[in-house]
């Protein structure tokens, strides 16, 4: 997998397919998340074949790298709305060769303001081992920047990055929808989280459920007060994505009246 991946990175033979992120709360289209993708011919297709080959192989940063470069080209060459959600590792955040200036740079280069950039901090394999004032380092020069910060895989990471959270004020932490909605972990309990037996509200920082792929789901969320959604239901990752939401996104946003938490 590591020559693959080599000469994916090499020639360059990565995609980038975006997927809308909706905002509840303004009943609108506010992002894109960009998804890379490996030649479809390939095991190194999706996103996740791609980042567990570049953990395996040691080329995380190269390929965060190469993935940034692709998405911010495609964002601009499309001419969306709104902000673009970039993935990256926390190993990459602390690389001289995706740091702010290289990220700025790239920004510059496609006519994209930095303000539109929404750098989305993927969860580490030992979380227990980061740098967390190095991280908050970068996370500073990338605000001063005018580039924001949110957090991914809320659902699968360690306390320390809860905590961590606490002093980053992400601009969102994203999580399953299961996740959000109280079936497993509440992220609204502060550090740590904890078992819960109904629905999540009033969480302590914006929420992206994931995975909402019905009307009920989408108003589950209406009714929790969640802030950003996205999903099959919303648009799914397209090489050209929706601009417009669809009808039955649009019904359930004006419908009045709450969904049971029961």
């Amino acid at each position: 997998m590591r020559s693959l991946l080599q000469d994916i990175l090499a020639r360059p033979r990565l995609a980038t397919l975006l997927q809308p992120v909706l905002d509840l709360q303004e009943g609108l289209i506010t992002g894109y998340e960009a998804l890379p993708h490996g030649p479809a011919s390939t095991p190194l297709h999706a996103p996740r074949a791609l980042v567990a080959a570049a953990a395996h192989s040691g080329l995380v940063i190269e390929l965060d790298l190469a993935c940034m470069r692709v998405a911010i080209k495609t964002f601009a060459r499309l001419k969306l709305a709104g902000s673009l959600f970039l993935h990256v590792s926390p190993a990459s955040l602390l690389d001289a060769r995706l740091d702010r200036d290289a990220v700025t740079a790239a920004l510059d280069a496609a006519g994209i303001d930095h303000s539109r950039l929404v750098v989305v901090i993927r969860r580490a394999e030992n979380s227990s081992a980061l740098d967390f004032q190095a991280l908050d380092r970068a996370v500073s020069r990338l605000r001063a920047a005018a580039i924001e910060v949110a957090i991914d895989d809320a659902d699968e990471v360690a306390v320390g990055v809860c905590r961590w959270a606490e002093e980053l004020r992400p601009f969102f932490i994203k999580a399953q929808m299961r996740c959000v909605t109280g079936q497993r972990h509440d992220l609204a309990a502060g550090p740590g989280g904890g078992r819960t037996q109904r629905p999540v509200s009033g969480a302590r920082f914006p929420l992206l459920a994931h995975g909402v792929e019905s009307s009920g789901d989408l108003r589950l969320l209406k009714d929790l007060g969640i802030r950003y959604a996205q999903g099959g239901l919303i648009g799914r990752p397209s090489p050209v994505p929706i601009r417009l939401l669809p009808r039955e996104v649009e019904m359930c946003l004006h419908a009045r009246g709450a969904t049971s938490l029961h």
